[in-house]
């Protein structure tokens, strides 16, 4: 493989346009499609600040408090598992396409899971949305012309070496 694509399908669910939103009460059925677990779906929690939360976790005798995460519960079965970590969590924007809302950071027994919102990561390294894998058809004429050159130049190479034999 020459390089890592991130694009599913699954039925209706796509994504490749790249597009970030921030959690809102419109849009709280939520996805993701996990190394682990495969494709899931959830609820975000909606709160007064719009699902961003603190939380206090005790886990082997230690205090875990997390700021300003999204909560999801999961919809029948478990939303993540060990081996999530890391995978993006989407919602439908007001047109019915993907956009990405954070990315899971953990979660507790009970199936909760928290998610670190992807506009803030995105903010803190400066910029302003994921990749977008909406093929340029520029550039794909170019690889094709490309392409092209470089068979007739191979077939130009191979004739030639045929008729000094």
């Amino acid at each position: 493989m020459n390089g890592l694509t991130f694009c599913f399908v699954i039925s209706d669910i796509d994504f490749e346009s790249g597009k970030t939103l921030k959690p809102s009460i419109r849009n709280d059925r939520c996805y993701k499609f996990g190394k682990a677990s495969g494709f899931t779906n959830g609820t975000l929690i909606i709160t007064e600040q719009l699902s961003v939360i603190k939380d206090v976790l005790d886990f082997q005798g230690y205090h875990c408090v997390l700021w300003n995460q999204i909560k999801v519960q999961p919809s029948g079965q478990l939303f993540a598992t060990n081996g999530d970590s890391g995978a993006p969590v989407f919602v439908k924007d007001g047109d019915g396409q993907l956009a990405c809302v954070g990315i899971i950071v953990g979660g507790t027994t009970d199936g909760m899971v928290y998610v670190t919102p992807v506009t803030r990561i995105l903010q803190e390294f400066g910029i302003s949305q994921l990749k977008t894998f909406i093929p340029n058809i520029a550039d794909l004429a170019k690889d094709i012309h490309s392409i092209k050159r470089t068979l007739e130049q191979l077939s130009y190479t191979v004739q030639a070496h045929m008729s000094n034999t």
